[in-house]
């Protein structure tokens, strides 16, 4: 029997590993990938009793929420095209997505839901607010459903584009455009299932949703799930969760700082998919050193941040940039606290016995904050060999 394409290679892992947290959120229980795609073929038995055929589009504007997500994989697994809308768009906006996209159901938060019934046609509206709770999960029941079969080449979402050229238009994604892109980010930047990831994006844009929650179905990573950006949570996240987060989508280092100077920041991947610590004090110094412990033999940035720490008795806020070799890996310490960590981390170990650190070669590496250069007093040349006028000035 055919299969649905796109769910059921992001709930894969779900399958196999049902009790593996899924989400962690802030005062909140975890939630298990089974539990996750329970609630997802539960949301789809609501859509399709709502009269949801294969193909019609089911249009999105609410807060974010696990629930938020559960509907997208719902929508697919129905048969469904997701279509999410930014939560900031005005009545006018959406009456025009609505009227182009003509959704055969609509979901809104409550708080709007008397502004957008007249603009839903003859969609079926229902509601679903930040906690989950609206008549769409009012409409639940025990049933599921079997996912409706559905080919690579089907459509599964809708993104619209951002209109600075014209009428936004809707860009058509297909159940293989999501998961080949996912797969070959998963690849590229090492995502396993010992990987947390710090989920602070909208889930109506492609990245929050479509990289970030795909890339974690599809891996079996964790999401730490936040409700919205906030430096203060994440900087929490860090510190106290017991497994430390290996990835930050979205947000650059500039962002985090600027909120919280005193903390810490996210760990981050580069261009080549490591991922590191960095410290906030960019313009301090690093010693850096090296472990017998590569991606052949099972490293990630996770384990060596803990083993690290406890070898050489640091904390991890000591600890800069962490980048993952095939059989050596590298790492960064704080040069105030170099020398100690060098002598404890010569110790024997009798937990890793065979692992050994040593300072590299190029064991200093400043940080230093780049200088804008002057051009005061000299004018630019042109092509030419002219100086450029200044503004404001005459030929």
């Amino acid at each position: 029997m055919p299969d649905n394409y796109l769910f059921s290679r992001l709930t894969a892992y779900a399958e196999a590993h049902p009790d593996k947290a899924f989400a962690e959120q802030p005062d909140a229980p975890s939630q298990s990938y089974g539990t996750t795609l329970r609630n997802a073929l539960r949301l789809a038995a609501v859509l399709t009793e709502a009269g949801l055929n294969p193909g019609d589009r089911v249009a999105v504007q609410v807060d974010k929420s696990l629930t938020a997500i559960e509907l997208y994989l719902a929508t697919v697994a129905a048969g469904g095209i997701f279509l999410p809308l930014n939560t900031a768009y005005t009545a006018s906006e959406l009456a025009y997505f609505l009227d182009d996209a003509a959704p055969s159901i609509v979901v809104c938060d409550p708080d709007r839901e008397s502004e957008i019934t007249p603009l839903a046609n003859t969609a079926r509206l229902f509601t679903l607010d930040k906690s989950g709770l609206g008549t769409l999960t009012a409409a639940l029941t025990d049933m599921i459903i079997t996912p409706v079969p559905r080919s690579a080449d089907d459509l599964a979402a809708i993104l619209y584009t951002s209109g600075t050229t014209g009428r936004s238009k809707g860009a058509m994604l297909s159940h293989d455009n999501l998961y080949s892109n996912a797969a070959a980010l998963k690849d590229h930047w090492r995502f396993t299932e010992n990987d947390v990831l710090i989920h602070a994006l909208p889930i109506f844009h492609t990245h929050g949703l479509f990289v970030a929650t795909n890339i974690a179905l599809i891996s079996g990573a964790t999401l730490n799930f936040m409700n919205g950006f906030s430096a203060e949570q994440i900087i929490a996240a860090l510190l106290q969760m017991a497994e430390p987060a290996s990835a930050l989508q979205g947000y650059s280092l500039e962002k985090i700082t600027e909120n919280s100077a005193s903390q810490r920041s996210p760990r981050s991947r580069d261009a080549h998919g490591h991922q590191g610590l960095r410290k906030r004090d960019l313009s301090g110094s690093f010693d850096v050193f090296e472990i017998n412990w590569g991606t052949q033999n099972g490293a990630n940035p996770s384990r060596i941040l803990s083993h690290i720490c406890r070898r050489g008795n640091v904390n991890r806020a000591a600890v800069g940039s962490i980048s993952l070799g095939p059989v050596f890996s590298t790492f960064e310490v704080s040069d105030t606290v170099s020398e100690s960590f060098e002598k404890s981390s010569r110790r024997p170990d009798e937990r890793d016995p065979d692992l050994n650190i040593r300072r590299s070669k190029n064991s200093s590496v400043p940080k230093k904050p780049r200088r804008p250069k002057s051009h005061r007093g000299k004018g630019k040349k042109s092509y030419e060999g002219r100086p450029k006028a200044r503004a404001g000035s005459r030929g």
